[in-house]
């Protein structure tokens, strides 16, 4: 990324802080916006963190008020194991500050800081739930595409079910997104077929192309597939395909499996993390005057 973009790139993301502080102050107390907008960068810091550690360039982290946070990546994991390492590490680290919130109350004796501890789980708690974007969410999807097709489409549909009864029951607008991008997950689980077909055709035209020279009309035909071109239109040259079509087998390939080890492992981090999120909450939850302390940090009475 030159020097320009990545200028560029760091005043959309300040503008978005700024814009979050701003949303979240008109609707909570300023402190509250503070610990929510705090909560969710280091949370997103421990996503961009995992993602450099597996060697996957990293684009910055994007808050969009009232929806949260994302950390963007140039591009693709390179397997399922790094996807769920990645997916994992933003709530460890909003777990590590949660702690670290709590053991700074016991020293001081703060209560509002036993209440900011139980609004952090909240929120990590809240990102753990096996709906897909979330971040129990693509755990779930990366074990969903390690398991047996039908158990695989088992597991997403319920986790698509699991959307749909939460929006139910909140009726928020927050939820009713969830549910589109896991139906759309579902959706893409169910393709799976049809793109493995694809990324083979891709191959044997690519294999065509390098091994002779394409016709006039083979070329439209296959720009024409591509999407990159109309019939009328003069079609791209043989190397232009050929880049073309290198780019939309990657795009269709898919990461590499679980192994029957990462899928137990995976699942058994997943587990671990919600127990050490509710024996952190409890914890707080007993402190006095707590939930008094949580409604005035929201700006509640």
């Amino acid at each position: 990324m030159s020097h320009a973009k990545k200028r560029r790139a760091l005043l959309i993301m300040a503008g978005l802080v700024l814009l979050s502080f701003v949303a979240y102050s008109l609707v909570w107390s300023w402190e509250f916006a503070v610990l929510l907008i705090g909560a969710l960068m280091f949370h997103e810091y421990g996503h961009i963190w995992a993602m450099k550690r597996c060697g996957v360039p990293t684009s910055g982290i994007y808050l969009i008020p009232f929806i949260g946070g994302a950390a963007i990546a140039s591009d693709k994991m390179p397997s399922r194991n790094a996807d769920v390492f990645m997916s994992l590490m933003g709530p460890v680290f909003g777990f590590a500050l949660a702690l670290a919130t709590m053991l700074v109350y016991v020293w001081t004796g703060w209560t509002v800081l036993a209440a900011a501890t139980v609004w952090m789980v909240i929120l990590n708690l809240f990102n753990l739930v096996p709906v897909y974007p979330l971040d129990g969410g693509r755990v779930l999807k990366c074990i969903a595409y390690s398991v047996p097709p039908l158990l695989g489409i088992g597991l997403m549909g319920v986790s698509v079910l699991a959307a749909c009864w939460l929006f139910f029951v909140t009726g928020s607008f927050l939820i009713l997104l969830i549910v589109f991008f896991a139906f759309q997950a579902l959706r893409d689980y169910v393709s799976r077929p049809q793109r493995k077909r694809d990324c083979e055709y891709l191959a044997d035209v690519r294999e065509a192309i390098e091994e002779e020279s394409l016709s006039y009309t083979r070329r439209v035909a296959i720009a024409c597939l591509l999407g990159v071109m109309e019939t009328d239109d003069v079609p791209p040259s043989e190397h232009a395909l050929l880049s073309l079509i290198k780019v939309r087998e990657i795009s269709l390939r898919e990461l590499p499996s679980l192994t029957a080890r990462g899928i137990f492992f995976s699942g058994l981090w997943w587990l671990l993390l919600i127990g050490a999120y509710g024996m952190l909450l409890w914890h707080a939850l007993t402190v006095p005057g707590v939930l008094e302390s949580s409604k005035i940090l929201v700006g509640g009475t």
